[in-house]
């Protein structure tokens, strides 16, 4: 398991502080601040949103609602879900 296997919390902790001359690491850090950072409002605009819809979908029991309802689960899916990890390049 190389370096490329440990996870941003080991990346970005006291070895960051060390390792002021590695330019990449703190890139990588940042990148994944902002990841976090910015999925975790999408997600809850996401699930905000997406709710009431689910709801008024499941009231209805037609076809076009249950084409919604699998737009609405994907997209939670997208918004919500992995990568909550950043790849190394």
């Amino acid at each position: 398991m190389g370096q490329s296997q440990a996870g941003p919390s080991r990346l970005c902790g006291r070895r960051l502080r060390r390792d002021a001359a590695r330019p990449e690491r703190r890139r990588r850090c940042r990148r994944h601040a902002l990841l976090i950072a910015f999925k975790i409002p999408v997600c809850a605009a996401t699930i905000v949103l997406a709710a009431p819809l689910a709801g008024a979908t499941g009231l209805a029991p037609t076809e076009q609602a249950q084409r919604i309802r699998y737009d609405l689960d994907e997209g939670l899916v997208q918004n919500c879900g992995p990568p909550y990890v950043l790849p190394v390049q």
